[in-house]
């Protein structure tokens, strides 16, 4: 059953930002100053006349609120419930019958949105359809701080590059009860690898980096590798798409059977929870760089992290800095102000507590692991909003071809197409592209057993008390504006897959779009 469209006028957008602020000292409602706002800047002629509104219709869901223009189709205006302070109807001194909206845009922005509805009939509809919507979104956000047993969860949604949703659920603490929220700073894990892929990208359009070119041109300190006694060269496309045959976290008897980052498949292992600091990428190759390859570079899918560890050794050398400035640089540019490489010692605002599950199913507390070995493939933390704003600029770089791309639209296509084949059971749905999963849609099912019907690219993260997805799900292709969903979801539990969820979220907004 689709959501029913109301019709109405939209007559005016107005910044409310003195009312805001000066409405909690009154004795007044917040509700009857807006009114009397509105009532006399109606008086004095300060709002449009009926003949100069545009007609529009309402649709509410379990999102929020949606207006569009009756005439052309498009979204005039989305408000997500999480930035709807107020919402109330009145009927003005001529009769008309009127429905305001408060939007809170930014921290410090309030916009009032004022619409001319039919009748009583139709203020009373818009009522329960929000109400209605309230009442929806706490009964999904109920179930999914269910999923599981997870200690804390957060979860942030865009559609079409704007924030529609973002909320926490339980602990970031279990000991001093403190809340999981939309801004719970935790590792993000294997989603590093595709932040250092998007700094690859951007070293290319320098013209600093060739793809295809031997790593040891840029990094001599790698040794010359050999496979089943044949001389084989190792490229940076090789590294970021898991096909160089550097070899994962030591334990070689266990594999993966899907493409979720199979580091859960080695949480055991001392590599894995190592707690010795390396002062750079260059110094973690010592873990690895002497050790046989597992597969002929450039024949077969292999997951690694270690392989992007040398990947950021490559961009060390071939940039002339060091991977925390490269990384440190990007997230400046793109306003991710909670996101940094992983570091023990530095106290960060936010951080959660890491858990994991033992062999009585209990939950304790991780053991402090050091990351610097692995910054460039699962060394960095962020909240669910970075990340958001992260995959915005790639889906922005990807449909659109503008001045503002983070990268170039033909670039980031390179990227995310695909490079080898996977030997897996997902093969033909699933492919491997430079820092990217890449799924085309067809005959995957989500939870609910519904075909999503729609491309997608993602990466899936396990750490150390941690587990993460970030899925990108492009909309119309012919669209002159970011048209999309994108999905992060981060918790502060080991060995716990949020893929199917993430992507089930993603085929509800999706779909509502």
């Amino acid at each position: 059953m689709t959501d029913p469209k109301i019709s109405a006028l939209y007559v005016a957008v107005q910044e409310i930002n003195s009312l805001i602020q000066t409405g909690a000292s009154c004795s007044r409602s917040l509700e009857e100053k807006i009114v009397e706002h509105l009532e006399s800047s109606q008086l004095l002629g300060k709002l449009p006349k009926n003949g100069n509104l545009e007609e529009v219709f309402m649709e509410v869901t379990k999102h929020g609120l949606r207006i569009s223009s009756q005439k052309s189709r498009l979204v005039k205006l989305r408000i997500p419930l999480i930035e709807l302070v107020l919402l109330t109807t009145f009927v003005d001194g001529f009769g008309k019958t009127h429905a305001v909206f408060v939007e809170k845009s930014t921290t410090t922005r309030y916009q009032l949105h004022l619409l001319q509805l039919a009748d009583d009939m139709a203020a009373n509809v818009l009522c329960s359809l929000v109400k209605n919507a309230f009442i929806e979104a706490e009964e999904a956000s109920a179930l999914i701080e269910a999923i599981q047993g997870i200690p804390g969860l957060s979860v942030a949604v865009s559609v079409d590059g704007k924030m529609v949703w973002r909320s926490g659920f339980g602990y970031a603490n279990l000991e001093s009860s403190a809340k999981c929220t939309a801004n719970s700073v935790m590792r993000i894990a294997s989603i590093s690898k595709p932040i250092t892929a998007t700094l690859a990208a951007q070293l290319v359009e320098n013209g600093k980096l060739d793809l295809d070119e031997d790593i040891r041109k840029y990094l001599s300190e790698f040794p010359a590798k050999k496979f089943e006694n044949e001389d084989v060269t190792i490229t940076m496309r090789h590294l970021l798409s898991h096909s160089a045959g550097i070899r994962h976290y030591g334990n070689p008897k266990k594999k993966s059977g899907s493409l979720e980052d199979p580091s859960n498949n080695n949480t055991e292992t001392a590599e894995f929870l190592s707690n010795k600091r390396y002062s750079n990428s260059i110094e973690a190759l010592e873990i690895f760089k002497n050790d046989d390859l597992v597969v002929k570079p450039g024949s077969k899918f292999s997951y690694t992290t270690y392989g992007l560890t040398l990947a950021g050794a490559v961009l060390e050398k071939c940039s002339g800095r060091t991977y925390r400035q490269l990384a440190n640089g990007l997230f400046s540019d793109l306003g991710m102000r909670h996101t940094q490489l992983d570091s023990n010692n530095k106290i960060v605002p936010g951080r959660v507590n890491y858990y994991h599950r033992n062999s009585s199913n209990e939950l304790e507390n991780c053991p402090e692991v050091d990351c610097s070995y692995k910054y460039a493939g699962g060394g960095i933390i962020s909240n669910v909003t970075d990340l958001v704003i992260f995959a915005n600029a790639i889906l922005h770089s990807y449909q659109l071809d503008t001045r503002t791309n983070l990268i170039n639209r033909e670039t980031i296509r390179k990227f995310i197409s695909e490079q080898v084949p996977i030997d897996n059971k997902v093969k033909g749905t699933t492919s491997v592209g430079l820092g990217w999963f890449l799924v085309d849609g067809k005959d995957v099912k989500s939870l609910n057993g519904n075909v999503a019907n729609s491309s997608f690219f993602y990466h899936t993260g396990a750490a150390v008390g941690a587990s993460s997805v970030l899925l990108i799900k492009p909309g119309d292709s012919e669209s002159q504006t970011t048209s999309g969903v994108c999905v992060a979801i981060l918790c502060n539990l080991q060995n716990c897959s949020v893929y199917n969820l993430g992507r089930d979220i993603g085929d509800l907004f999706y779909n509502s779009m």
